[in-house]
């Protein structure tokens, strides 16, 4: 214990929230905060509060309530900080942050409107074209924002509940990936897919599962250097499904993990650079509606790995698919990538 403590065994037992200190999966040290948990020293570590694959932040359940880890290595063994994840409540600060986000493409919104009633614009083609794409591009863009907002607050309520059903998550995966394929392309961005298992049965929700890879897809897209990697794998690990999303760029900086899982201090990333925020959120709830369990891992890319439950053993019979259509018939890839792809893409798309 003595080999990470900085100033002394009590170094920890001042923080409020749960820290452990672990080897080998065993608890070496737990702070008041952790025991107030039912957690002691020389205990095994739950399943649930364990690491994998160098995961630096990664959300769990314990005596009801939601926490979310940050590890880091401490000498020979793993630090581990909890944090209990805070409900969708917005304080009126963030609330104004968020109106703010959404008054960028409503500019720009309107003065591609103002600019395709110029009657000299309307003499030149070209122009037409692009601020016909630009006023969808914003438009798709404020779509996005407030279904966002709508889909977290559903999904925060524990009243309402998720309509399930089976389905191939491998299956599933691919079949997202060649849909924006293309528009990777157009953005100047590779995408590659690696498929262990060509079938993968999950207890699932069809919609929330292709909201959940659209906004991981995007976020990684909004995080390369252009021409840049994103790639999406998808393999058995033991009775898991196993997901990873991960890319080319930068990863995730410690303000970033820190504020990854809490929508209170996230932003959704209408502006230029990286948005972890809003669509996280979502994600981690989609995930935990799931049954699952959503990490961010260490090392270069900002990675993200997400686990879930597989249906061992099913009759053929029982598979099916609900197609729900939340986009407003407009064509939902563009809706969910629209803050992270270029103008260019919306050309030529139905007003």
């Amino acid at each position: 214990m003595d080999q990470f403590m900085i100033s002394g065994p009590v170094w920890f037992d001042g923080v409020n929230d749960p820290v452990l200190w672990v080897k080998e999966n065993r608890i070496a040290y737990c702070n008041p905060a952790a025991a107030d948990l039912g957690l002691e020293v020389g205990q095994l570590l739950p399943m649930e509060f364990r690491a994998e694959n160098e995961e630096k932040l990664f959300s769990a359940h314990w005596k009801k309530v939601r926490w979310t880890c940050r590890t880091e290595q401490m000498g020979d063994g793993v630090l581990l900080q909890f944090a209990k994840l805070r409900s969708v409540s917005m304080s009126l600060e963030r609330v104004n942050q968020l109106v703010g986000t959404m008054q960028v493409p409503l500019g720009n919104l309107y003065s591609a409107i103002q600019m395709l009633e110029t009657p000299s614009v309307g003499a030149n083609e070209k122009k037409v074209q692009m601020y016909q794409a630009i006023r969808r591009k914003n438009y798709y863009m404020l779509h996005r924002m407030m279904e966002n907002v709508e889909t977290l607050c559903w999904l925060e309520d524990e009243a309402t509940a998720l309509q399930m059903q089976l389905l191939d998550v491998s299956g599933l995966c691919k079949e997202v990936v060649t849909e924006v394929e293309t528009l990777f392309e157009q953005a100047g961005c590779t995408l590659a897919f690696e498929q262990k298992d060509s079938t993968l049965l999950v207890q699932g929700n069809e919609w929330a599962m292709r909201h959940m890879l659209y906004e991981l897809l995007a976020n990684a897209l909004r995080s390369v250097t252009h021409p840049g990697r994103v790639w999406v794998k998808v393999a058995r690990d033991g009775h898991r499904a196993r997901i990873t999303v991960g890319h080319s760029g930068e990863g995730f900086s410690s303000e970033e993990l820190a504020c990854a899982f809490d929508v209170s201090k996230g932003v959704d990333g209408m502006a230029p650079g990286k948005g972890l925020g809003m669509g996280v959120s979502i994600c981690r709830l989609i995930v935990e509606r799931l049954g699952g369990r959503i990490a961010l891992l260490s090392g270069k890319g900002g990675t993200v790995m997400i686990d879930l439950p597989l249906c061992e053993y099913v009759d053929g019979g029982q598979l099916h698919s609900i197609a729900i259509d939340h986009s407003g018939g407009w064509n939902s890839a563009l809706v969910q990538l629209s803050h992270a792809l270029p103008w260019e893409c919306f050309l030529g798309e139905d007003s």
